[in-house]
């Protein structure tokens, strides 16, 4: 099961990444000496990376029990090894003996939050 990203998140990486380059492509007509402008294009490149990366990652994977926050450097819970869930501000947190995963609620999806409120509810915790 994937918990999904709001679209408006990942379309402004895709904007960014769009007005980086172009900045990038203006830079190279008007002034086509200088290394400043090939920073724009390793801005724009950067958020097209981070648009696709998270647009087939989303943002948490449910798979066998385990949940894995997506990012470039993925962090995973077991979810029968969840000892504390605690709610707070739109941030739940789940605990295990050695581990801490943070997520934060509203940069996720409607729908998908309904899901992962459901599988958070199954794991039968009391909220703190």
């Amino acid at each position: 099961m994937k918990i999904k990203y709001k679209n408006r998140r990942l379309l402004s990486y895709l904007v960014f990444g769009v007005l980086w380059l172009v900045m990038g492509t203006l830079s190279m007509i008007y002034q086509p000496t200088g290394w400043f402008r090939y920073g724009f294009f390793v801005f724009g490149l950067m958020y097209l990376g981070q648009f696709a990366f998270f647009k087939t990652k989303q943002y948490l994977s449910i798979e066998n029990g385990v949940l894995t926050k997506n990012s470039f450097f993925p962090k995973s819970i077991e979810l029968d090894k969840v000892r504390q869930l605690k709610k707070h501000a739109g941030n739940y947190t789940l605990k295990t003996e050695d581990k801490k995963l943070i997520i934060n609620s509203h940069i996720i999806e409607e729908e998908s939050l309904k899901e992962l409120n459901q599988v958070l509810d199954n794991l039968g915790l009391r909220e703190v």
